[in-house]
């Protein structure tokens, strides 16, 4: 019998007992890793880091110095780590385009106030307040209002006066800024105020140089701040190059889009993509770059359990704000922004924000059909957990010698594989699978399975499987068919 050793040679003359530690053997189903999460948005000039420099994230706080406390992507990496602190978070920085124009909106007081009481204005969910003195004209209040924006911290807005009107313009220049709310929800007696919505937005950074940055490690989600159409395509392009045979890189990318029912259903038609979710948040106060963060770290916390594949609703985004009851979705709306690629959310009785369903953009096949293949965003996080687990079985036989089932086995020792050994190897790791409710039919994946030695290359072993997923319950409807 031959033995086949990794490191003591054959040719070694000097006594003695040598012990070699061989682990290829207790290769299979690995704990999952914790999830790597790369997090872009747009950096503060106050931040340290460079534009397209990944940096790692620890502690909420943790991106406040190089992404600049009051950024974008400071924001989202707080409430990232709010929810989620196991997960292994990076940060990437972009800076605003050349000729690009920031969103701004404004508040116009008129009057003078005939009571002393609060002005209380919303900026995105952020509530100022300041408490107004009688008889005070509106220019003052104007500059009262001012001062007290001025000393509030991390606000997505900066704000200027000029006599009785408050200007108010995103921190950052680009499309985002579009879909920052503001207004008045508490006015003394005496004034009037005209509220303009932000708007005027324009010109996002490139995100290729965001994918040029990118390094070769692998991120499970890439979670954007900057969910422009031109943005998500590259990101989406990204995503799938590194599901390829050759990167080995399987990931998601995670936005949030805020707006109209009319508006999230354009968007969504504009989305197909099966490495792509974008949460839809309506008229929400609170940023749709905060729903990305938060979804994405609930995402991140099912993923890295046992069973990736279980279903995402009813998890809460604690900082996400509901819209206002007028403006909260139904049933039949949220059912077509889920046929429209948009995942959806909910509230409970205590009015706490929480997820619906998470879904891919996929809508289409390459044919332009209907499609429901990659709908949930389950499936793919099952299916890239099944991806990792073949890369670790195949690593076991990286070195190994490959000849075709015989009559004439070699030594025992010696280290070589066959079709038929793979294969009994994957009808293990499928077992393995079942046993953890990822897979299912351990008969139909036997017989499907194909594992031969190709025919114009014998160093290489082609394999063709076909695991069937198990998928979440989503659905349950109840007939109930009384008699009397």
């Amino acid at each position: 019998m031959a033995v086949s050793f990794n490191e003591m040679p054959s040719a070694y003359r000097v006594p003695g007992t040598y012990v070699e530690v061989d682990g290829s053997n207790a290769l299979g189903a690995q704990v999952p890793e914790p999830q790597r999460i790369l997090i872009i948005g747009y950096r503060s000039t106050t931040g340290t880091a460079t534009q397209g420099v990944i940096f790692p994230v620890v502690g909420p706080s943790g991106g406040d110095g190089p992404a600049g406390a009051d950024s974008q992507l400071a924001e989202m990496l707080r409430k990232f780590k709010r929810l989620n602190n196991s997960a292994r978070v990076y940060g990437m920085g972009l800076d605003e385009a050349g000729g690009s124009a920031a969103a701004s909106g404004s508040f116009t007081f008129t009057g003078t106030v005939t009571r002393e009481t609060s002005l209380t204005v919303r900026i995105a969910d952020v509530r100022v307040s300041t408490l107004v003195a009688v008889n005070t004209a509106a220019a003052a209040v104007a500059a009262q209002l001012q001062t007290a924006i001025a000393g509030a911290s991390r606000l997505p807005m900066t704000s200027s006066v000029t006599t009785n009107v408050v200007t108010l313009t995103a921190r950052h220049k680009g499309t985002a800024g579009n879909e920052l709310t503001i207004a008045v929800e508490a006015l003394p007696p005496g004034l009037t105020v005209a509220t303009v919505q932000p708007s005027g937005g324009a010109t996002d950074p490139d995100m290729n140089l965001a994918v040029t940055a990118l390094d070769e490690d692998t991120y499970d989600t890439i979670v954007t701040g900057i969910a422009s159409a031109s943005a998500m395509l590259i990101l989406e392009a990204e995503i799938a190059r590194r599901w390829g045979p050759l990167v080995k890189q399987p990931g998601m990318v995670l936005a949030g889009k805020a707006g109209t029912h009319g508006q999230l259903t354009t968007y969504g038609d504009t989305r197909n993509s099966q490495f792509s979710t974008v949460i839809g948040s309506g008229k929400s106060p609170t940023p749709p770059w905060v729903w990305a963060a938060q979804a994405a770290a609930r995402d991140a916390q099912r993923n890295d359990t046992m069973n990736p594949n279980r279903p995402r609703h009813g998890l809460t985004l604690p900082d996400c704000e509901a819209p206002a009851k007028v403006d909260m979705f139904d049933a039949a709306q949220r059912n077509l922004l889920l046929f429209d690629g948009i995942s959806t959310f909910k509230t409970d009785k205590s009015g706490r924000v929480t997820i619906e369903r998470l879904i891919t953009t996929y809508q289409l096949n390459a044919a332009g059909q209907p499609d429901a293949t990659y709908l949930a965003i389950e499936t793919q996080r099952n299916l890239s957990r099944l991806y990792h687990e073949v890369l670790t079985l195949g690593s076991k036989y990286a070195d190994y010698l490959l000849a075709p089932d015989g009559k004439d086995p070699p030594d025992q020792g010696v280290p070589m594989v066959t079709p038929k050994l793979f294969r009994g190897e994957l009808i293990a790791l499928n077992d393995s699978w079942i046993r953890r409710g990822l897979t299912k039919d351990a008969t139909g994946f036997a017989n499907a399975l194909i594992v031969e030695i190709n025919e114009l290359d014998p160093e290489r072993l082609d394999v063709n499987m076909a695991p069937r997923l198990v998928g979440g319950l989503v659905t349950l409807p109840v007939k109930i068919s009384f008699q009397l």
